[in-house]
């Protein structure tokens, strides 16, 4: 029965506050808990595979997640508190995408990072307060993006023009936490 403002408030605080946020969402899943506070979340550690193991040698969605936590709230040190926030939001959001997958097409997630923003945008709707406007923004491009910007290199001008017509010409677009 709790406003989702503060159930975002919570997540806030697990996000800026904890030493291991994927392990405490972990720990929240358990307890059964994670299903009913952020059931969009919960999925994530119900065992299935973060992807083939050429990508994904750590295996396990859920130990992926742990270790992409652990990563933002290592390499966020110097944001300021919006931007660290909007990345360890974008974190555990990025591949949200990947519970649409059935299981016979496990391990792959085709098309995961497009799946994924109707239930970022859920999320982000009935938790209000968890991410502000510019950490939305920021939270739903790198859930849609996050395989695309790996080869960045490789697209042409065109594309690359597109992605930032799309994506990045937003003045306020926070493209350094991006």
């Amino acid at each position: 029965t709790l406003p989702g403002e503060a159930i975002a408030a919570e997540f806030r605080r697990i996000l800026a506050d904890v030493s291991s946020p994927g392990r405490c969402l972990g720990e929240l899943h358990e307890s059964g808990a994670l299903a009913i506070l952020a059931p969009e979340l919960d999925p994530q550690f119900d065992g299935r595979p973060a992807g083939p193991l050429r990508y994904h040698p750590e295996h396990s969605q859920a130990l992926h997640l742990i270790l992409v936590l652990e990563w933002a709230a290592r390499e966020t040190r110097a944001l300021d508190d919006s931007e660290r926030l909007g990345v360890r939001v974008a974190a555990v959001c990025h591949d949200l995408g990947k519970d649409l997958t059935p299981s016979e097409e496990w391990p792959s997630h085709r098309a995961h990072e497009t799946r994924g923003l109707p239930v970022v945008r859920a999320l982000l709707d009935r938790l209000p307060g968890l991410a502000d406007a510019a950490g939305r923004r920021l939270v739903e491009a790198v859930c849609r993006l996050h395989l695309e910007v790996r080869r960045l290199r490789e697209l042409r001008a065109g594309p690359v023009a597109d992605l930032y017509d799309q994506w990045f010409r937003a003045a306020d677009f926070p493209l350094r936490a991006f």
